[in-house]
């Protein structure tokens, strides 16, 4: 079953745990335009946070209009590129919130230890995570970070 090899291999990655949340939100799977090794259309998760974040402070960090980033990039000669596939998953959520989490499987009721797709302030929180990397990391100001989300 499709959904049973997706969390054993999100289980075996540490990105998802078994859970006993008094919460538990509802888990869809949704067909990918790319097809699988046997020709079927791959998977992704997707998890119905609206209740949670219905109840979530809304996170006011900027994030980059896509139409600025494009204006920004025509107008420089060198550039350079990061993939951040499945990125947010490299954002460890703390133990005390990862209750909140929680989704209903047909695996029982597991909960995210990396920060999941879908939850409200995850896109300006991983922007905030990514420009601050960077600016320690190799000096950059926040003008030469660009971030576009597909």
């Amino acid at each position: 079953m499709i959904e049973q090899e997706q969390f054993k291999k999100h289980m075996k990655a540490g990105i998802i745990e078994e859970s006993e949340s008094p919460i538990g939100i509802y888990n869809v799977f949704v067909p990918k335009k790319t097809l699988d090794a046997r020709g079927r259309p791959e998977i992704r998760t997707a998890s119905d946070f609206r209740p949670i974040n219905a109840a979530t402070i809304r996170d006011s960090y900027p994030l980059e209009d896509m139409n600025k980033i494009v204006e920004w990039l025509s107008k420089r000669k060198v550039f350079s590129s990061m993939d951040m596939r499945d990125g947010y998953w490299g954002v460890a959520l703390r133990p005390s919130d990862r209750y909140l989490t929680a989704v209903k499987t047909s695996m029982g009721l597991m909960q995210f230890t990396r920060m999941a797709m879908g939850l409200r302030n995850a896109g300006p929180f991983y922007q905030r995570v990514i420009e601050k990397t960077l600016r320690n990391s190799y000096g950059y100001s926040q003008w030469h970070i660009k971030t576009m989300y597909q």
